[in-house]
């Protein structure tokens, strides 16, 4: 990782692994990256999301759902984090 110069560089260095990314709505997704541009559009293979449902109950609470998806393009501007996940993180 000394090799970071610019922030995509941590990008371009996550290539080919698994990722997890924060996005706007509550939604976070793992999943390994194939692709990606400097707008931050990325291409994701194998991801599983986690997102918030919410009931429109009023006594009932929120519940978190999560979902396989096999590939996924994902636009940039939804992106909040994307961080690198370690061996022990996957």
């Amino acid at each position: 990782m000394e090799n970071l110069k610019e922030p995509l560089d941590l990008i371009k260095h996550s290539l080919n692994q698994i990722i997890q990314i924060k996005c706007r709505h509550s939604r976070e997704l793992k999943g390994k990256l194939l692709a990606f541009d400097t707008h931050l559009n990325m291409l994701l293979e194998d991801v599983e999301e986690t997102f918030v449902q919410e009931n429109k109950s009023i006594n009932t609470a929120a519940q978190r759902q999560t979902r396989s998806i096999p590939m996924l393009y994902m636009r940039g501007d939804t992106i909040i984090t994307v961080t690198p996940l370690t061996k022990a993180q996957k």
